[in-house]
């Protein structure tokens, strides 16, 4: 849709759009007019969201509106069913069903992280980083710099999202590229592809990029999946973990990123299926790795 000369736009289920779908597609091909218009319609995910932030700003600007439907504004819901739903469910399940409330989800997994946690990266770092996700369509890579302090921030992201497979030779190409731009000292790639994570060996050797040419094949059982993220977390919680200006768009992908359920709602110990959660894996591969095998060097350093 970039290009297009827009006059009205509507989007419905906001709260799963891309962060980036208001602020750099519709709303630039909705301002070259005057008397432009749209409607935006969602449900509320919690509040460490760019819907609750949307809805802010719609409060907060002259000429917006912001409209707050409940179920019981419904004349056709059974006024019986929803008297039972407020007796047999948890307030803050009933208020995020049927209310429209913004809450905080439950199952959120970084439930540590803030808007403080965007912040201007600095100048100098320890070392700086490379992480990757395979993924079959969506592969994922994520910069991150260690400070001599132990904070880490992540610096760049790259992630396919033109829903075609990614040859190696392009993902090689772009790890590439960001390795002579920031300096790479090591990636971090995962085990489950150990002949693609020689071919990042062999590149590196080949053109001179030593944070390839160090390509550590990250072991995914040991930190496993949720104790990667309960690393991630507590570095939120510690003020160790930042997004910067070039991945303050990740800031939804890991509010939202949460647990699974089972049949009967019960929250699992997994992350649940359909997530966007290539750049988080990225990140966690990295980050996890030298937490989990030097976190006392990190601090001590």
């Amino acid at each position: 849709m970039r290009g297009l000369n827009l006059i009205w736009a509507g989007l419905d289920e906001y709260q799963d759009f891309s962060p980036l779908v208001w602020p750099e597609i519709i709303f630039p091909a909705l301002a070259r007019n005057a008397d432009w218009e749209s409607l935006v319609i969602g449900t509320p995910k919690g509040r460490n969201t760019h819907f609750y932030k949307l809805h802010e700003q719609a409060i907060a600007t002259l000429g917006w509106d912001y409209f707050h439907f409940i179920t019981a504004d419904n004349p056709f819901f059974p006024r019986e069913n929803l008297q039972r739903a407020e007796q047999e469910l948890p307030p803050k399940v009933y208020r995020q069903e049927f209310e429209a409330s913004w809450e905080d989800f439950d199952g959120q997994i970084f439930d540590q992280l803030q808007p403080r946690h965007i912040v201007n990266a600095p100048e100098a770092f320890r070392g700086v980083y490379l992480g990757l996700d395979w993924g079959d369509i969506n592969p994922a890579l994520v910069v991150i710099g260690l400070t001599h302090q132990g904070a880490y921030y992540l610096l760049d992201h790259w992630q396919n999202r033109s829903e075609e497979p990614v040859t190696e030779a392009h993902l090689l190409d772009t790890a590439a590229k960001l390795c002579r731009q920031y300096s790479i000292y090591r990636a971090y790639l995962p085990d489950d592809r150990p002949a693609s994570v020689m071919s990042f060996r062999r590149y590196g050797k080949s053109y001179n990029l030593p944070g390839l040419q160090r390509a550590v094949r990250v072991q995914r059982s040991k930190p496993g999946v949720m104790e990667r993220a309960t690393i991630i977390n507590s570095l939120f919680y510690q003020n160790r973990l930042y997004l910067t200006e070039k991945t303050r768009h990740l800031y939804d992908v890991f509010a939202s990123y949460h647990r699974a359920k089972d049949k009967d709602g019960n929250l699992l110990n997994k992350p649940a299926d359909g997530q966007d959660d290539h750049p988080i894996d990225a990140a966690a591969y990295c980050i996890g790795t030298i937490e989990y095998k030097h976190g006392d060097h990190v601090l001590a350093a």
